[in-house]
């Protein structure tokens, strides 16, 4: 006997209850699979290596605040002082066992307060490239641990010294990211020619193999620039570079010689790990806030799913006894009430595949997550599917052992 039509017509008479169930799974499955591939291309993120001296970086920031508690005044007055200062501090960090280069830069890759640029190939095109700008002297692709692909590195002369934080009066030329050249001149010949960056013409005079931006997660993280300089200003940074040392003992020593340096100063110290972890900690509590809330969906599923087939099973007991009566046997009535369920989960299922990409958008545009795929729908499919049949299943067997005489009773 074709049970289909029979149940298809009782979810119609139910619609509403058929409905909410419907929605509650599809909600359930669009919450689920995004938190499962928000949180696993977060690990990857963490743990993916980025083309830099990670495990080797410490990142130091300085900033000079007068005995008053005012920062120090900007312009072309304090642009000597805070050169000296600067070089003294570079002179410092130096001299601590293990280090073996040290920059001075503009921001730290991964670190979210690294300044974007748009380059393009003409000044007036509408194609641009949004990509990350770092400001590096002489030892900037060493200090990371850069891997040269073609061109040249930045000469010692070739970096100046400026109080303007994009370096404008500098020497005109960069050292790009290959994800950034591919870009910009996609034929490969992006070695020796010019691109602008606003209203300035940098010459690529470098190219490495990978510079990490601003963000691990940003889709554009790959795209990065460098031009030579040191920024005189009052907040200063310097990538030091320590393979096999205790990052710890640096770390401390770090910050120990800067205080007594300069008592007044704010000194930040830490390694470059540290930071990346700290960059994803905001999306990570939105994975965390995420899977707490599809929990909670999950239970509420569930509970759904129970509800409506022990309220159907109540509703309809004198239709089981009827059925029971003219033979239909336990299995078949719990048959019955499992294919209502798998129907309506199945439902919920097909609209939750739409929701799920949906709302896969939302989290790949705003917080970087990584995109779904069919392969992470499937274990959401099939957990749900599994979920209703069991939510349903004891509501089902307590429909099986009403008896026939239910059949003869009034309603």
């Amino acid at each position: 006997m074709n049970e289909f039509p029979v149940i298809l017509r009782a979810l119609q008479r139910n619609r509403a209850a058929a409905l909410l169930t419907i929605f509650q799974v599809a909600l359930t499955l669009a919450v689920l699979v995004n938190v499962f591939a928000s949180s696993d291309g977060y690990r990857a993120a963490v743990s993916q290596p980025m083309g830099i001296a990670e495990s080797g970086l410490v990142a130091v920031s300085s900033e000079w605040i007068d005995v008053d508690g005012n920062r120090a005044p900007e312009g072309d007055a304090a642009n000597a002082f805070h050169k000296d200062r600067i070089q003294r501090d570079m002179e410092l960090l130096r001299r601590i066992p293990g280090v073996q280069h040290i920059s001075a830069t503009n921001g730290f890759p991964l670190s979210d307060d690294v300044p974007v640029r748009q380059l393009r190939i003409k000044r007036d095109d509408e194609t641009s490239f949004a990509s990350t700008f770092y400001i590096g002297d002489a030892e900037y692709a060493r200090t990371l641990g850069l891997e040269l692909m073609s061109g040249r590195d930045f000469s010692a002369e070739e970096v100046q010294w400026s109080s303007d934080p994009n370096i404008a009066e500098g020497t005109p030329i960069t050292i790009v990211s290959e994800a950034l050249a591919d870009k910009l001149f996609p034929k490969g010949d992006a070695l020796n020619r010019q691109v602008y960056a606003g209203d300035r013409l940098l010459t690529i005079v470098g190219i490495v193999n990978r510079l990490p931006g601003l963000h691990p997660l940003w889709s554009n993280v790959e795209m990065s620039f460098v031009v030579p300089g040191v920024r005189a200003q009052p907040v200063s940074r310097y990538l030091l570079r320590a393979d096999g040392a205790s990052l710890s003992d640096i770390v401390s020593a770090a910050e120990s010689l800067l205080y007594g340096a300069h008592p007044q100063s704010l000194v930040t110290v830490e390694t470059q790990a540290d930071i990346k972890t700290r960059t994803l900690s905001m999306a990570m509590s939105t994975v965390t806030v995420l899977g707490f809330v599809s929990t909670l969906l999950l239970i509420v599923t569930a509970l759904g799913c129970y509800g409506q087939t022990t309220f159907t099973v109540t509703k309809r007991t004198r239709e089981i006894g009827i059925r029971r009566a003219i033979g239909a046997t336990k299995g078949q009535v719990i048959a019955y009430f499992l294919t209502e369920n798998w129907l309506m989960t199945t439902a919920g299922i097909v609209v939750g595949v739409f929701l799920t990409y949906v709302l896969n958008v939302v989290l790949v545009q705003g917080l970087g997550a990584a995109k779904v795929t069919l392969a992470m729908i499937a274990p959401g499919v099939l957990f749900l599917w599994g979920v209703g049949l069991l939510s349903a299943l004891l509501p089902a067997l307590r429909a099986s052992f009403v008896p026939p005489a239910m059949a003869t009773r009034t309603a």
